[in-house]
């Protein structure tokens, strides 16, 4: 069961390049997590990002969208 505490999930299909290679490579769905984080306005750096989300993760990609 891929539930917390609710009834509903979301499902994300990514549109970028690397992410699709990486679940097409893994042939399996990628449990992830947004680096939005809900309730908290949106992450926009790199050291926003690891701020946040750093040591609890095993890696972090970000797009070239991603500033420094």
């Amino acid at each position: 069961r891929a539930r917390r505490g609710g009834r509903k999930i979301g499902i994300r299909v990514p549109r970028h390049d690397f992410a699709l290679k990486l679940v097409g490579a893994y042939k399996r769905p990628l449990a992830v997590t947004s680096a939005n984080p809900s309730g908290r306005s949106e992450l926009h750096t790199r050291k926003d990002i690891l701020d946040f989300l750093g040591g609890k993760v095993e890696m972090i990609f970000l797009s070239t969208s991603a500033h420094s």
